[in-house]
């Protein structure tokens, strides 16, 4: 059981020694945002499925593609990468990028029917806090259905282009290399954004609290389900409000709230 008094780590976290769940906005965000500590998981041994949210096909900024082969490349990109990372369970989800929050309803029973079928231990999903709206979107659609899950069951959210308050870090440097190889497949992605360059540089900056010998390591706001139901209730929820609205309050003397990122949500 996770700790609910975790400050910035300075020791790394091995994450293997359970069954994962990983939810990807889009094709890429598992590999960019968490791809080396899954390449850990499945050289443990552990069961790894990735749910692809959405069919990604308005991540093409340049106009190059049509849109349906384009959403076909997206998903070829992200099943070569999955096999890098030793990944052979992978679901694409039948949403429209940058829909996912229109869609919540019928995602959630989609999400809330893999749940039951497949069990895991520990999700992997992006914060609330991300830019991207299918980012924030995979948040809430996690969070909705949390009360229906077990108490034990772990949340890791992960970073793709918003940094997190953390309080776990998992160190990649073993697997840099494998993660460098997945990534490097998404050249549809790489074509718009140095994107590789970016998450290499948040996996270098995360290493700054371990040992020398640890280059890179990728950094988890982690609770367990339980946590974050609890600061989720109506009285938790108005209390954060509050709390942020002080004068002069930035919420960080807070920081061990498990989902600081409610403070930042669209219900201001």
């Amino acid at each position: 059981m996770l700790s609910e008094d975790r400050l910035m780590p300075y020791t790394s976290f091995n994450p293997a020694g359970c069954r994962v769940l990983v939810l990807a906005p889009h094709p890429d965000d598992e590999t960019f945002g968490c791809g080396g500590t899954l390449a850990l998981h499945t050289a443990a041994g552990d069961q790894v499925r990735v749910i692809f949210l959405t069919d990604g096909r308005r991540g093409d900024f340049s106009g190059r593609y049509e849109a349906e082969p384009y959403r076909r490349l997206r998903q070829r990109e992200a099943s070569a990468a999955a096999g890098v990372l030793g990944i052979d369970d992978i679901r694409f989800w039948p949403f429209a990028d940058r829909r996912l929050a229109d869609c919540s309803a019928e995602a959630g029973m989609r999400l809330m029917a893999e749940l039951d079928e497949y069990q895991p231990q520990r999700i992997y999903v992006p914060s609330i806090l991300e830019y991207h709206p299918d980012h924030r979107a995979a948040a809430r659609l996690l969070t909705g259905v949390l009360a229906r899950l077990g108490p034990t069951l772990e949340v890791a959210f992960y970073e793709v282009n918003q940094p997190l308050c953390i309080n776990t870090l998992v160190d990649i440097t073993p697997v840099l290399e494998i993660k460098r190889r997945a990534m490097d497949i998404y050249v549809s992605q790489l074509r718009e954004l140095p994107y590789h360059e970016y998450m290499l540089a948040l996996n270098r900056f995360r290493a700054i609290t371990l040992p020398s010998a640890s280059t890179h390591a990728e950094g988890y706001s982690m609770w367990p389900a339980a946590s974050i139901c609890r600061w989720l209730t109506g009285q938790n929820a108005a209390d954060n409000r509050r709390l942020t609205a002080l004068p002069g309050s930035t919420g960080m003397h807070e920081r061990q709230l498990p989902f600081i990122e409610f403070w930042y949500s669209d219900s201001r």
